[in-house]
């Protein structure tokens, strides 16, 4: 494992798409069309922050679409005009860091942490509220294969 900018451990793979997909399923079905193309959003330009889209990163951004129940429509005008989404962000705690889990997935799953995509998640953590040793608390307890429950109680 190594620290990036001092202060961030990133190493092997730290998401868990099964355990990640039986927890999540229900948890954005609630969520206002605004906020749920927010998240979208939000996983596109994680994605990009490097200034390339891996297809592992394309793959787990169509998975967040799918969880949220986006149709292809909204995706594609999400992907194609993203100046028109009401940028929202979630009142709940809870639902802000699962929102920023979400994104530590996507910036993880080709493998590699960029510098960029780094500041990219420390400028997410900030927007929802949680501090950068927050965001490094998270990241640990999901390096340590900490149950999601666990993480989103923590913070909570």
């Amino acid at each position: 494992m190594r620290e990036e900018a001092g202060v961030f451990p990133i190493g092997r793979p730290i998401f868990h798409p099964i355990q990640e997909w039986r927890f999540t399923m229900g948890f954005f079905s609630h969520r206002s069309t605004d906020e749920k193309k927010t998240m979208f959003l939000a996983a596109v330009q994680m994605a990009m922050a490097d200034g390339h889209l891996e297809p592992s990163e394309f793959a787990w951004c169509m998975l967040i679409a799918a969880r949220l129940g986006l149709t292809e429509p909204e995706v594609k005008s999400v992907i194609d005009n993203p100046d028109s989404v009401n940028f929202t962000v979630p009142e709940s705690k809870k639902e802000r860091a699962l929102n920023l889990i979400e994104l530590i997935h996507v910036s993880e799953s080709d493998g590699d942490v960029s510098p960029e995509e780094l500041k990219v998640l420390v400028a997410f953590a900030i927007l929802y509220g949680f501090s950068a040793e927050q965001l490094k608390s998270i990241i640990i307890q999901m390096a340590h294969d900490e149950n999601i429950g666990n993480i989103l109680a923590s913070v909570s």
